[in-house]
């Protein structure tokens, strides 16, 4: 056989010289790198192109290892590229010429899944996103696909990888991606970053599945703080965005980091610092406010162990399920921070646990412990304060509070099996759980209790009472491991948890006998450790007073035994307990005085504890509360003999003389003599006791003195019995009983001589020791306010002592410090005893009782005003009343001005009550007060009265001058003329009063009189001004305007005499007050309301002169210079000021170009707010300002710096400033014929509706323009506002303000009327209520690229994505655009309809997955028809409520669930043409019925949702008298009364037609159209009475003291609604004579029967 000759494998031949690629290799070795030159020239000469070239050429053959080397040589040559500034561009070249004409390459090698090709591209392309800071990577993006299918795969980890794990790193190839997705995270824009995170899900995939197994530690810390830094901290990324990057998917692949970081503590910390800032920071995080907790919210629906439940942060709820805090301690910390940070996930969690995990059954198993540890966090979890402190009548849902307290796991059968289990430690948890559930129970009934939830109270008490075990079986639990048990622990739990049974559930709570043998076995215990006085003081809250504790069987009594233990310093840690546990058996009896400063156990206690007792003091104790609790009322008569002393101490002094004397009684007589001494402390009568004592020889030595040692250990010891030098040490009272001894020793100290300087301070400082531990101690405070407390250290009716009326001023400073913290109910006696000491003659006593008048309430101060007192105390209860700001009648405030008290002191206050306008003032009783205050004989006391009426009120000039003129001395006149008004209107009787003050004026001038002030004498020359003769008035100018004075009154001086006034004077002086406001405004900290005002003043001054020739320009340029780069901008008065000295100039004087600069560029530029409720005014003239200066030369002013400034002002809205500085960036872009938006790079954001108002102050309020880091305007559209814009939709065309040449006065008129019209039209001003300007709205959603979208049809470039413009309500607002008086706007919206049709129609991959096409594309259809045929034929103008229903049809037809769809759907079908004077689906709404129980569809099974929504609609649409013709037109208002009348509408419903009829009232002939043609009047009045037979009736059936009824409520708020509508029709009658008319002038009628 012949064999064919072999053919040689085909090569083509390369044009490709490989060498180059060598060349470039030698020079990037280190040597060539000391001198870059020779690689400049090798790039130079165009040897670069050739290396790109040969790289590309290399993977063309399949030359791999080629490609791979050239590959790395182009990797390291962009590296050196970044490091040498010479280089730079050609680095930027190379990557150009990489992205743009090479990528497939890159797309190749990445393809290839080869590791030695792929990784060296990897590297390659993350040397270019890392160019000088990513500098190029909008570049990439641009040029690189994401959607390439190797991408996935490269992130996907090989079998080897998966096996074995990686060994090096740099040869995978998932971890050179990774590092190279990081290194383009970090250097990306913000939102190019948020697009690469969200829409390339594949890759987000691929990465986050493995990141637990395949990642190493230092890559998943690289990981992290890119996500913390660049996603969690950019401040331009929303909740919504964050969300979308962090899913589902992420948490559940996220979570399992936390078992495969456990040998890194670095990455552990680092990882568990990410994952709660994520999920708890209410700033960067992801988790959303929810202000409801544990009410029910409107969040998502969520079902969880069968329960409902809806939640805000669901996406927060699902990384919850992914985590295991059973088996992981940070999982714990992370499960417990965020259910605290959320406390609505609580529920739904538990009931989650509950259902993977079953009830919580004891067994002693790891995950057991872990699942106890993990419901002791959640139960520990505080109550959220949105509880505690909400103000709701209604308490949250039982079951929600439940599961909150005791979490579903915990039932009552898993219960009772933990404390029957033989497992000590399971039990020991077990109970532990329960404990904290109870404590949880009892603050949140605590809770309930502050907020009145009585009944919610009962039922969570019963519920929870009943998935608990009974007390029985924690009772004999607890007998149990007491009896069979050496756990002290397990005894102690078991013993809180009875003690909170008792607590919580007194009625169904005892304790056996058994109990009590136990609490006995512990009292008789010697040995007590620290766990031995814990125990008891839970077995103390055990025991009831159903034992008799006063007598004892072999021993001592248990009232002994619990003295000997509380005395005892081995237990002083239990005294406190001890004490209130007596003072609680003994509360019933009448043993022991219940009128002491404290509780009559301290001292028997402290007695007990100082005095060495022996078993003759516990025996005679025993005797002593034996005997005085059988017979207590022997006790009792002799108690009244002896200053009502306690039983207790007479039975004990009784039963002292049967102690045995023929042993030693020296301790008995040591402790009788202690007892005694604290006695008197604690307020027993100090001379009953001395008597007893001297009737025993052994006692004869009186109290027992203190010893030394003791004064260091007690508080107490040292205030009563310390020397006086040792009290000023550093001590402070930590009990009641340290607080009585301080002030028993202030007593001892004002009982005693005249106080020293020293033992004042003493006094003070023992005094402030205990006002600070009243004030920190409600209990003990509620009883310091007790006469019993401060009647010994307080004055009375007799003269008191120097001492005591020092104390006395501390007393009532301190009781005044209490009254913030305390109920006004507990100050009644003293303020009793305050009012007894109002007519006190004694001065001393006056001063004490004028600091104490803060005690009295209103009704007392009210008597006490009118009760005959002294000056001093008179003009303080006027003072205190001026301060309460409370309003005096006229009857009360002409008795005060005839007050035999009142002085000058009193007058100025009288004064200040007539300024304040906090007197209610009789016009036909204004005569004889007049007169009353015109008799005052001293000038000092009516003078100031008399100019507070004169200038508040127009009735009382009337009054004097036509009353009282003739009467009135010369004096009188001058100064009632200089006080009134410049306002007062000029009758003939005032201008003879004036002409008489003239002439006296003349005098006082010339010094014939000097009473005036300067202000004063100014006031008189304003207001005689035109009666003065010149030569009077001319000197007076010449001295007022040469005089360094600059008040408010001269510039209205000057504005009145502007003809008497020399011209150079004129100058001379407006000079001089140029400078001074210059001067001011440069080096005042702060503005004075007299220099504001000083400029209102020179504003109304302005436009009567010519300013810019009478005073030189460069003053006021430099004025308006130091004005506007100060912080001083801020205020209204001088950017108005400044806006009339712009608008008096022209622009050959004004600096206009460095003024708008200036004020432009300064920080503190009112329009960098966003707007508020209160800055609306300063905004508008701080814009009148720049659209003035612009206005001077529209081409000189137009720059890109201004539109930039500008651009970060504008909001897109429709008030007055945003108008003016709209038609600024208009004429900015036609001078300079470039659009901004193509200036800038721009980045988009859309903000979804915020779910709180919270939210929107956590996530902060976006303006419309802003620049971020990378310099990119980022504008913000938000959904909110586009629905405020359909919702308050303008249809008038709003006209800027004209200017008028030469005519500042006008021109700043016009823009005041400006602003004041568009204030009618956007109510609300804060940000919060923007309605966008619709051409502004319309331009911008053109440009936007997510809305108006790139397309690869034949057809059309840019189409609209028709389902996003939808969703964000933007063809609801064009459509609405069509009612528009604009003709741009109405334009703009045709063209707009005609791009959605086009859109629609246009076969694009855009809008072919859009389902409701179809429909929509009719609609459209119809709507341009209907357009067409207004332009072709002449038919009538279709109203704009017509266009507002039928852009509420957009919605409706998008969603096909919703129930008006198929009406809206059968609409759109059935009608090719919109009628004038029609309203969409307002007859298929009207007509239908609705039918009881009856199904069909037809009849109206949503018929009552239906009129919801078309009331609501009408609501919305009515706006002009159009919409009020189409109304009368298709029988609105007749559908509206009649249905009114039915029985079944809801309260909401019958609200919304009276809000419809109001509205209707608002629009011109509204009135006249409902009462003439629809009987409005009669209609109102029937319907009132038929209400109000029903609320009372309703009334009847409410009993006494509950709640009113929901009918009840509703009744009392439609009868408010009908009265509001009347006396709205009242309003109107009166304002139209037709109407008035029409009714028979029965107007006021009318209004008398509604209001009645």
């Amino acid at each position: 056989m012949s064999s064919k000759p072999s053919r040689k494998k085909y090569a083509p031949k390369s044009s490709v010289d490989s060498e180059i690629v060598s060349r470039l290799d030698t020079l990037l070795s280190e040597e060539g790198l000391q001198n870059v030159s020779p690689l400049i020239e090798f790039i130079q000469k165009g040897y670069l192109s050739q290396v790109i070239q040969a790289w590309s050429y290399f993977l063309t053959v399949n030359e791999h290892s080629s490609f791979t080397d050239a590959t790395i040589k182009l990797t390291k040559l962009t590296n050196i590229c970044n490091q040498h500034l010479e280089l730079t561009p050609f680095g930027i070249d190379l990557i150009k010429e990489l992205l743009t004409n090479h990528s497939k390459v890159l797309f190749r090698a990445l393809n290839s899944m080869r590791p030695s090709m792929t990784n060296p591209v990897l590297r390659l392309m993350t040397s270019i996103v890392s160019f000088k800071n990513g500098s190029l990577v909008d570049e990439f993006v641009a040029n690189f696909d994401f959607t390439l299918g190797s991408l996935p795969k490269i992130l996907t980890p090989t079998k080897t990888e998966l096996a074995e794990g990686v060994k090096n790193e740099n040869l995978s190839m998932r971890y050179n991606f990774v590092r190279f997705y990081l290194s383009l995270l970090q250097n990306a824009s913000a939102y190019a970053r948020k697009d690469l995170m969200i829409n390339n899900k594949k890759i987000a995939s691929a990465w986050l599945k493995h990141l637990a197994t395949s990642d190493s530690a230092p890559l998943l810390m690289t990981t992290l703080e890119i996500w913390d830094e660049k996603i969690l901290e950019e401040p331009s990324y929303k909740k919504s965005t964050k969300c979308k990057i962090f899913n589902e998917w992420f948490f559940l692949k996220t979570v399992a980091l936390y078992n495969s970081v456990t040998e890194n503590d670095n990455l552990k910390e680092r990882l568990h610092g990410f994952m709660l800032k994520l999920s708890t920071d209410p700033k960067a995080g992801i988790v959303f406010h929810d202000d409801k907790a544990w009410f029910a919210s409107t969040g998502a629906p969520l079902t969880v162990n069968s329960k409902p439940f809806k939640i805000h942060n669901k996406l927060l709820y699902t990384m919850l399920t992914c985590l295991k805090p059973w088996e992981h301690e940070l999982q714990l910390q992370l499960v417990t921070r965020v259910l605290e940070a959320v406390p609505e996930l609580v529920a739904p969690y538990v009931n989650y646990l509950f259902a993977i995990n079953g009830s919580h059954d004891p067994k002693l198993s790891s995950f057991w412990i872990g699942q106890t540890l993990t419901l002791t966090n959640i139960i520990k979890l505080p109550v959220p304060d949105n509880v505690a402190f909400v103000a709701s009548s209604t308490a949250p849902a039982t079951t929600i509070v439940i599961d909150n307290i005791l979490p579903p796991s915990l039932s009552k059968t898993a219960l009772l099996k933990c404390l029957q289990t033989e497992t000590l430690l399971v039990r020991q948890l077990s109970c532990q759980l329960l404990v904290l559930a109870l404590q949880k129970l009892r603050a949140v009934v605590a809770v309930y209790s502050e907020q009145g939830w009585t009944d919610a109270r009962h039922e969570l008490l019963d519920t929870f009472h009943g998935i608990i075990p009974d007390a029985g079986t924690v009772s004999a639990a607890l007998y149990e491991a007491m009896t069979k048990t050496d756990a002290k622990l397990l005894v102690l739990t078991l013993a809180m948890v009875n003690s909170l049974y008792s607590e919580l559930f007194p009625g169904s709570f005892s304790v056996s006998a058994a109990n009590s043998k136990l609490f006995t076995d512990i009292i008789n215990r010697t040995d007590f450790q620290g766990i031995d006085l814990v125990l008891l003081d839970n077995i103390l809250s055990l025991q009831q007073n159903d034992n008799k504790w006063w007598n004892g069987t072999n021993g001592n009594s248990l009232f002994t035994i619990l003295l000997k233990l509380g005395s005892n310093e081995k237990h002083r840690a239990m005294a406190l307990k001890v004490s209130r546990l007596l003072a609680s058996l003994t509360d019933d009896t009448v043993v022991f005085s219940k009128h002491t400063l404290v509780s009559q156990m301290e001292p028997l206690l402290h007695s007990l504890r100082v005095a060495e007792a022996d078993a003759k003091v516990w025996r005679l104790i025993d005797e002593t509360i034996s005997r005085s609790v059988k017979a207590p009322y022997k006790y009792l008569d002799r108690s009244k003999e002896l200053q009502m002393l306690s039983p207790f101490v007479i039975c004990l002094f009784e039963q002292f003389k049967f102690v045995d004397r023929k042993t030693d009684c020296k301790a008995v007589c040591q402790w009788i003599r202690a007892f005694a001494k604290y006695l008197i402390v604690t307020g027993e009568p100090e001379e009953a006791i001395r008597g007893l004592l001297s009737g025993y020889p052994e006692l004869s030595d009186g109290i027992v003195e203190t010893q030394a040692d003791l004064i260091d250990a007690s508080f107490f010891e040292w205030a009563v019995s310390s020397p006086e030098s040792q009290l000023t040490a550093a001590r402070l009272p930590v009990s009641e009983f340290d607080a009585v001894g301080a002030l028993f020793r202030v007593r001892e100290l004002v009982q005693g001589p005249a106080l020293s300087k020293f033992q004042k301070s003493v006094i003070v400082d023992l005094l402030l020791k205990v006002g600070n531990f009243t004030y920190t101690n409600a209990t003990f405070g509620a009883r310091f306010v007790k006469p019993l407390f401060w009647a010994p250290l307080f004055v009375s009716d007799v003269e008191p002592s120097a001492n005591l009326l020092f104390v006395a001023g501390l007393v009532t400073e301190t009781l005044e410090q209490l009254k913030d913290t305390l109920d006004d109910g507990l100050f009644t006696e003293f303020a009793e005893h305050t009012v007894k000491l109002l007519n006190s003659d004694l001065e001393a006593v006056q001063n004490v009782v004028v600091k104490s008048l803060w005690s009295l309430n209103s009704t007392q101060l009210q008597t006490a005003r009118t009760t005959p007192a002294a000056p001093a105390v008179f003009s303080a209860l006027l003072s205190e009343t001026l301060r309460r700001r409370i309003l005096l009648s006229h009857e009360e405030f002409q008795t005060l001005v005839s007050a035999p008290a009142l002085d000058s002191a009193s007058g100025l206050v009288l004064k200040r009550f007539v300024s304040l306008s906090l007197v209610s003032f009789s016009a036909e009783k204004m005569t004889p007060l007049l007169r009353a205050i015109l008799d005052l004989g001293d000038n000092t006391v009516r003078y100031p009265i008399l100019r507070a009426l004169v200038t508040s009120k127009q009735s009382v000039c009337d009054e004097l001058v036509q009353g009282f003129a003739a009467s009135m001395d010369d004096s009188l006149v001058v100064f009632i003329a200089a006080s009134m008004n410049r306002s007062v209107e000029a009758t003939a009787e005032v201008r003879a009063f004036l002409v008489r003050a003239a002439g006296c004026a003349a005098a006082l001038m010339d010094g014939v009189a000097g009473a005036l002030t300067h202000q004063q004498l100014l006031n008189l020359v304003i207001n005689t001004h035109e009666f003065l003769a010149e030569d009077v008035k001319t000197p007076f100018l010449v001295s007022v305007l040469t005089s360094a004075k600059y008040t408010p009154e001269i510039p209205e001086l000057v504005s009145l005499s502007l003809s008497s006034i020399d011209q150079e004077l004129l100058k001379m002086w407006l000079h001089t007050s140029m400078l001074y406001v210059t001067k001011k405004l440069a080096e005042s900290e702060t503005l004075s309301e007299t220099f504001l005002t000083y400029l209102t003043a020179m504003k109304a001054l302005i436009p009567k002169l010519h300013l810019w020739r009478l005073v030189p320009k460069a003053i006021l340029n430099a004025q308006l210079d130091v004005a506007f780069s100060k912080q001083w901008i801020s205020h209204t008065q001088l950017l108005e000021y400044a806006n009339l000295v712009i608008l008096s100039g022209s622009k050959n004087i004004v600096e206009f170009e460095k003024l708008l600069q200036i004020f432009a560029n300064n920080e503190a530029n009112p329009l960098r707010s966003l707007p508020k409720e209160d800055n609306g005014q300063v905004r508008f003239f701080a814009a009148a300002v720049i659209y003035n200066l612009f206005h001077f030369d529209t081409k000189k002013n137009a720059n890109f710096n201004l539109q930039e400034q500008v651009l970060g002002f504008y909001l897109g809205s429709t008030r007055a400033d945003d108008l003016l500085l709209k038609r600024v960036l208009v004429q900015i872009e036609a001078t300079t014929a470039r659009n901004w938006i193509n200036q800038y790079m721009v980045n988009w954001e859309f903000t979804e509706e915020t779910s709180s108002e919270y939210d929107m102050e956590i996530i902060g309020e976006a303006p419309l323009f802003a620049k971020n880091k990378q310099n990119e305007v980022l504008i913000t559209l938000n959904k909110k506002f586009i629905s405020n814009s359909i919702k308050n939709f303008v249809i008038a065309d709003l006209e800027m303000p004209e200017t008028v040449a030469n005519n500042a006065s006008a021109t700043w008129t016009n823009f005041v009327a400006f602003y004041t019209a568009l204030g009618f039209v956007n109510v609300d001003n804060r940000y919060r209520a923007t309605v966008y300007d619709a051409e502004m709205l319309l331009m911008l959603v053109v440009n936007n690229s997510e809305m108006f979208r790139e397309t690869k049809s034949e057809e059309e470039d840019m189409v609209f994505d028709v389902r996003k413009v939808i969703e964000a309500r933007v063809v609801e607002f064009v459509v609405l655009c069509l009612a528009s008086s604009s003709v741009t706007v109405q334009k703009i919206a045709k063209v707009y309809l005609h791009g959605l049709l086009k859109a629609l129609s246009t076969e694009s991959s855009i809008n072919d997955a859009f389902k409701d096409k179809n429909i929509f594309r009719v609609f459209f259809s119809n709507v341009l028809y209907t357009l067409q045929k207004q332009q072709t034929e002449e038919s009538r103008v279709i109203a704009p409520i017509t266009w507002k229903f039928v852009s509420r049809l957009v919605p409706i037809l998008s969603n096909p669930g919703h129930f008006l769809y198929e009406k809206a759907y059968r609409f759109v079908l059935a009608n090719n043409v919109i009628r004038a004077g029609d309203i969409p689906l307002f007859n298929s709404i009207s007509n239908s019925t609705s039918m009881g129980g009856n199904n069909d569809h037809e009849q109206g099974t949503h018929y009552y949702r239906e009129i919801c929504w078309l009331l609501e609609s009408l609501i919305d649409a009515v706006k002009c008298q159009r919409d009020l013709d189409t109304i009368k037109l298709r029988g609105v208002i007749e559908w509206g009364l009649n249905i009114l009348n039915s029985a079944y509408l809801t309260h909401y419903m019958k609200t919304s037609i009276l809000k419809l009829l109001e509205r209707l009232q608002d629009l011109d002939q509204g009135s006249d159209l409902l009462v003439s043609r629809f009987g409005l009047l009669s209609y109102v009045e029937q319907q009132l009475v038929i209400t109000e037979g029903k609320s009372e009736a309703a009334n009847a059936t409410t009993q006494k003291g509950t709640r009113l009824s929901r009918e009840k409520i509703s009744l009392e708020q439609q009868e408010l609604n009908l009265k509001q509508v009347g006396l709205r029709l009242g309003v109107g009658i009166a304002e139209n004579k037709r109407l008035h008319d029409w009714t028979h002038n029965d107007a006021k009628g009318f209004v008398k029967r509604v209001c009645r």
